[in-house]
Order: structure tokens, then C-alpha cells, then sequence
């Protein structure tokens, strides 16, 4: 009896070590198959050439930044041409956001666009009461606008999302990431214009704050 349970506790044992092996295998698999989307995904979102005279020395997704020359190219949406413009030719940065109610349907009024020079310094969305857990945000984007009066949007919302969500609040992160970056561009090529860096953020409903730091990208 006991030299059986022996086998049987062995038997489990290395039963138990495969399965673990088999599971590294499996995440290890998992991480590389990340990886090379994440990489395919990058080379998808990356000109196959750059204009003249430009040197991407940051990627943001579609967004690439040349600090050197202060210059920003774009990969616009049909993924086969691309929009350059230098730091200097940016008029406004501002986010876009549409909130409404998920019951009705109905806006809540608290859409609000804001810009670096347009209502203030910074841009907020759904200033003042928190959201409740049946509102959602049906739209929120990042729009650059030139002196040319060109603009460039980044959507990251294009469809009602609980703002009660931590899908939500990753997607204003992700937001507050672009804009901060942008609205660094913005002050790098307007060197006559102050910098307030501590008055940018953009607050949200349910006191999610999004980081003031700067990520240049811009």
C-alpha cells in the first residue's frame, strides 16, 4: 500500500511539473505573440517614409515628433499620407467631449470644449458634479487646429462608455497622455506665450485626474 501511494505522490509530482512547464510555455508564447502585434501594429502606424528634413525621434500611435526640428507628422486616417507641421503652426490643442445620459439618451450639459487658448488654459471635460453610474460618454477626442485653420482629430471615444467604467478611465489616460504631449508642442513653439504647467489637466466626473506631467511629444 504505501509503495503504491509513493507512486501515486510521484506520479502527481511530475504531473503537477509538467503542468507548470506547459503553462511557461503557454504565457511565454502568449508575451511574444504580444510583442509582434504590438510590433506589426507600430510598423502599421509609421510612414514608409518621412518628409524632407525630418527625424521622428518620439511615436505616439499615429503621431510622430521630430524635438530636433520641432516639427509633428501625422499618418492621416487612410494610412497613406501624412500631414507635417511644425510646433509653431499649432493654434490650439483642446479636447472634445460629448457626455449624456444612458436612460434617455439626453445630453447632461456637461460637454464642454476646452483649449490653450480658447476658455482658459487647459481642457477639461464634465467640470463640476460627478457622473452617475447611468451617464456614459458617447464621444472624446484630441483636436489640434492651425493658424491655417486645419485641424487634426485623435479619436479615443466614438461610442457611449460608462463613465463609471475602468475601460473609461484607461481611455482618459490615455487622452490626458496625448494632450499633455501636444500641449507641450504648443508652448515649445510659442516661446513668447508663458507655460502654465501647473493649471493644465483635465479633470474628470468621479475625481479621476489625469496626470499635468509633460510627455513632450510635441
Amino acid at each position: 500500500g504505501a509503495e503504491v501511494m509513493n507512486q501515486t505522490v510521484i506520479m502527481a509530482i511530475v504531473f503537477s511539473i509538467l503542468i507548470i512547464g506547459l503553462s511557461i510555455l503557454l504565457i511565454k508564447f502568449w508575451i511574444e505573440s504580444i510583442n509582434e502585434n504590438a510590433k506589426e501594429e507600430q510598423k502599421n502606424l509609421t510612414p514608409s517614409k518621412y518628409p524632407d528634413g525630418f527625424t521622428c525621434t518620439r511615436q505616439w500611435r499615429r503621431w510622430h515628433f521630430d524635438d530636433t526640428h520641432q516639427k509633428i507628422c501625422v499618418l492621416m486616417e487612410n494610412m497613406k499620407s501624412t500631414l507635417t507641421f511644425s510646433f509653431s503652426q499649432i493654434k490650439d490643442v483642446s479636447v472634445l467631449s460629448d457626455m449624456t445620459s444612458m436612460q434617455n439618451g439626453s445630453p447632461v450639459g456637461r460637454a464642454i470644449i476646452g483649449g490653450i487658448l480658447a476658455g482658459g488654459i487647459g481642457a477639461i471635460i464634465g467640470v463640476g458634479s460627478g457622473l452617475s453610474d447611468s451617464e456614459a460618454c458617447k464621444s472624446l477626442k484630441v483636436r489640434v487646429t492651425l493658424f491655417n485653420d486645419q485641424f487634426i482629430d485623435e479619436p479615443f471615444i466614438a461610442q457611449p462608455v460608462k463613465t463609471s467604467s475602468a475601460f473609461y478611465r484607461n481611455i482618459c489616460a490615455s487622452c490626458s497622455e496625448l494632450y499633455s504631449t501636444l500641449f507641450q508642442a504648443y508652448y515649445t513653439g510659442h516661446p513668447d506665450i508663458p507655460n502654465p504647467v501647473e493649471e493644465s489637466h483635465i479633470d474628470l466626473p468621479q475625481e479621476i485626474s489625469l496626470p499635468d506631467d509633460t510627455s513632450s511629444n510635441q
